[in-house]
C-alpha cells in the first residue's frame, strides 16, 4: 500500500480531493482528505478517477496519432545514425516510440493526483472533467527512446546536432531538458555539457522570454544515466486530434538500458506504484518483490518486519547503483555483455537472496511480459503455444541452476499461468 502520511497544507489551503479534482457533478467527500492515512487517500483518488467518466480508451487513441507523428519526425532526422546492415557504422539503434495504454494512463493520473496530496501542492491538482485536462497535465503518455551504441561524448554530438535542427525547423518543441549524469567521476555523461547548452541555447530562442527553459545537469543517485527531453506535441493549427499532448523522449546508452527495463519495473514496486494498470499478469514479479519490501513474517514484531523491509529495501538500492556503474564500465563487445551485474559482482552476496538478482529478475520478467502480450490477444494461435512451450523449456533448463527453491516456485507458477491461458484462449 502506498505510505503516504497525513498532510497540513501551507498557507491554510482549505483543501477538499474532491472539489479541487473531479467533476462537478460528483457529490463531495464527507470528511477533508487531508486527515486521511496513505492507504485512505489513494483509495479516494482511484475512486474519484473511476467515477469520474474519463475515456481513457479516447485518450490512448489520440495520443497514438501523436505517437505517430513523433515517430516520423524522429525517424526522418535521426535514420542516417540508425545501425543497420546497410549501415554498420551507425551510431544509435532502431528509434522505439509508444503510447501508454489506458490502464496505464488512468494509473499516471492517480499517480499525479497523489503526488500532490503527498507534497501538499495544490497548483499540481486538475480537474477530471474531459480529455484535454489530462494530456495537458500528464506529461509522458507519448514516448520516444533513443539507445546510444557508443558512451563517448563526441561519437554521439551528431544526434545533438540533428535535434537543434529539428528545433531550429519547428519541427520538435521543447519543455524541459534535464541531463542526468553518473555520481562516479570516473564515468563520462553520453553528452558533453557544452553540446547540451547549444541545444538549450536554441529552443530559448523559440520560447517566451519570460520562461526559458533552464539547465543543469542532474547527478543520479541511482547510478542511472541518460538525457530526458520533455516535449511539446501541440498541432500547428490546434486542429489535430492529438493537439495539446505532451511526450519525452530518453536518450541513453546501449549498456544503460539493458539495465534499465528491469531496475524501472523494480523501482516502480518498491515506490507502490502500479504496473500496467495493475494487470495481473504481473502479479507474480510484484509479489515476489514484495516478499522484500512488504516483508511480513508472523513470528517477529510488526515494527521487526517493517525495519527488515527498510534494510532490503536500502541494501537493493546500493545493489542498483552498484550495477549502473558497472554495467557503465562494460564493453558492449565483451562475451557477458548480455548478463547483468551479479549480486557477486556488485559484492552484494550475503545481503540480499539471490532471488534478487538483476539477471533473475530479468527472467521472471520477459515471463510475465510474456503473458501480458498473450493476454492481450483475442486468441492464441498455434504459433504462440509453440512460444509458450520453447519458453517453457528455456525456463525449465534455467530453472536447474537455481538452488533458491522460493525462486524456483515463482518461476513453476508463471509456467502455470501460460498453459492456463493457452487453454482458456483455446477452448
Amino acid at each position: 500500500m502506498l505510505n503516504i502520511q497525513p498532510v497540513s497544507f501551507r498557507n491554510n489551503f482549505n483543501y477538499n480531493l474532491r472539489k479541487n479534482i473531479s467533476s462537478t457533478k460528483l457529490a463531495p467527500l464527507s470528511k477533508d482528505t487531508v486527515s486521511f492515512t496513505g492507504e485512505r487517500q489513494l483509495t479516494d483518488i482511484r475512486a474519484i478517477v473511476k467515477e469520474s467518466g474519463a475515456d481513457f480508451d479516447e485518450i490512448h487513441q489520440n495520443a497514438s496519432v501523436a505517437e505517430g507523428a513523433l515517430k516520423k519526425t524522429l525517424n526522418r532526422a535521426l535514420s542516417p545514425f540508425v545501425i543497420t546492415e546497410d549501415n554498420p557504422k551507425g551510431i544509435i539503434e532502431p528509434i522505439s516510440v509508444r503510447t501508454k495504454s489506458p490502464e496505464s494512463i488512468e494509473e499516471k493520473v492517480i499517480s499525479v493526483l497523489a503526488e500532490a496530496v503527498k507534497q501538499a501542492d495544490p497548483s499540481l491538482l486538475f480537474k477530471i472533467e474531459n480529455s484535454q485536462s489530462i494530456k495537458e497535465h500528464v506529461d509522458d503518455i507519448i514516448g520516444a527512446r533513443v539507445i546510444l551504441d557508443k558512451s563517448d561524448p563526441k561519437d554521439n554530438v551528431a544526434i545533438v546536432d540533428a535535434l537543434i535542427s529539428l528545433v531550429r525547423n519547428n519541427e520538435l518543441k521543447i519543455k524541459k531538458i534535464e541531463m542526468i549524469v553518473p555520481s562516479d567521476k570516473n564515468i563520462s555523461p553520453y553528452f558533453d555539457r557544452d553540446d547540451i547548452e547549444r541545444l538549450v541555447l536554441e529552443v530559448n530562442k523559440k520560447r517566451n522570454h519570460n520562461n526559458p527553459v533552464k539547465f543543469k545537469p542532474k547527478t543520479s543517485k541511482t547510478g542511472y544515466c541518460a538525457l530526458h527531453i520533455d516535449l511539446d506535441l501541440s498541432d500547428r493549427n490546434k486542429k489535430a486530434i492529438y493537439d495539446g499532448y505532451s511526450g519525452e523522449i530518453q536518450i541513453m546508452g546501449c549498456d544503460v538500458a539493458k539495465l534499465k527495463d528491469v531496475e524501472d519495473l523494480c523501482y516502480k514496486i518498491k515506490q507502490d506504484k502500479s504496473i500496467a494498470g495493475r494487470h495481473p499478469a504481473y502479479d507474480t514479479f510484484v509479489n515476489h518483490l514484495n516478499k522484500y519490501f512488504k516483508y511480513e513474517n508472523p513470528k517477529k514484531s510488526e515494527e521487526d518486519n517493517k525495519e527488515i523491509a527498510e534494510l532490503y529495501k536500502a541494501f537493493f538500492k546500493e545493489y542498483t547503483y552498484k550495477a549502473y556503474i558497472i554495467q557503465r564500465k562494460k564493453d558492449k563487445n565483451s562475451p557477458n555483455c548480455d548478463i547483468l551485474p551479479t549480486l557477486k559482482e556488485c559484492g552484494m552476496e550475503g545481503k540480499l537472496p539471490e532471488d534478487l538478482d538483476f539477471n533473475y529478475l530479468r527472467m521472471l520478467k520477459d515471463s510475465c511480459d510474456k503473458i501480458y502480450e498473450l493476454s492481450k490477444r483475442s486468441r492464441l494461435e498455434d504459433e504462440d503455444v509453440a512460444s509458450i512451450v520453447k519458453s517453457s523449456k528455456i525456463y525449465f533448463s534455467e530453472l536447474s541452476k537455481i538452488q533458491n527453491q522460493s525462486f524456483r516456485n515463482q518461476f513453476l507458477k508463471l509456467l502455470n499461468d501460460l498453459y492456463k491461458l493457452t487453454a482458456h484462449d483455446q477452448n
